[in-house]
């Protein structure tokens, strides 16, 4: 993997600390956590394991956030992100989620 994946996991916590300032995540932000969530899952075999870990904690953090701002804005992310990932995916990724909540 290049050095363009290295500061993802960064980049992902970064913009999450933003969008958490707002009421309303502007939809540039949200378009912009959704393609390097993106990015981070699709190139996610590729990454060394230090970059998986971190990548998989952004993720988290994101998610997260988006749970407290509201089901519709959590909702509307994971909508979004469908566009980019296959539905097993996405599913895998929503039920995770899912069991890091509950747990």
């Amino acid at each position: 993997m290049d050095g363009s994946s290295s500061h993802l996991a960064a980049f992902i916590t970064a913009y999450t600390f933003v969008a958490q300032a707002y009421d309303e995540i502007p939809d540039l932000l949200m378009a912009a956590l959704g393609q390097m969530a993106n990015a981070a899952v699709m190139n996610f075999p590729k990454l060394s394991t230090y970059a998986r870990i971190e990548c998989t904690i952004a993720i988290e953090r994101l998610l997260v956030m988006l749970f407290y701002k509201g089901e519709g804005v959590l909702k509307g992310f994971f909508d979004k992100l469908g566009r980019f990932l296959a539905i097993d995916q996405l599913a895998a990724l929503s039920s995770l989620f899912i069991q890091a909540l509950i747990s």
